[in-house]
């Protein structure tokens, strides 16, 4: 029987401790979080028959059931939820609207799977960790446009300017005032 959770939010990295409160979990058996084994061994994992002491396993989305299995009885909990990512830095800022350039994305609980997209657009991911994503900018155009990082339907955003139309060359660089003339960009 399962009464509480030390927390009911954690790192989608899994770097702490779950405690899992109750009784009658005997000896030893099995726990997990949204079907994913939680270790008891090692420290500071434990296992007695009112407390289990495990290693949050890595992870993301929300609402997740804790379950223990001792033999074949089972006991559960569900409300533990990965946090939500979260974006510090991104790098660069401005870019080229070919696009193409490989965009670093910093911050935390990106998770194990996700997505990114600048302005709507799909960013192609080329690596993705718990703390880091690059990603490959898709074409755009405009200003304060929205990254978003979307993991099991938890999202983080930033902001992202695709650099201004530059003129570099125009033939001719004069002409009649009647206008007529066709003019190179």
């Amino acid at each position: 029987n399962i009464s509480g959770l030390s927390r009911e939010l954690g790192p989608t990295d899994g770097s702490v401790t779950l405690t899992i409160s109750g009784s009658n979990f005997g000896s030893g058996g099995h726990a997990e979080v949204g079907g994913v084994p939680c270790p008891t061994d090692g420290r500071p994992a434990s296992w007695q028959d009112f407390q289990i002491m495990c290693r949050l396993p890595q992870g993301q989305g929300t609402n997740h059931d804790v379950l223990v299995r001792v033999n074949s009885q089972n006991g559960s909990y569900s409300s533990f939820s990965y946090n939500a990512p979260s974006i510090s830095s991104i790098y660069p800022l401005v870019s080229d609207t070919i696009g193409g350039i490989l965009l670093t994305i910093r911050g935390s609980d990106f998770g194990l799977t996700g997505n990114v997209t600048v302005d709507g657009r799909d960013c192609p991911i080329d690596v993705h960790s718990h703390g880091v994503i690059h990603c490959y900018i898709p074409p755009g155009e405009g200003t304060g446009v929205t990254i978003a990082i979307n993991i099991s339907n938890q999202t983080a955003t930033s902001f992202f300017t695709y650099n201004d139309p530059s003129i570099t060359s125009l033939y001719p660089n004069s002409g009649p005032t009647l206008g007529g003339t066709n003019l190179t960009v």
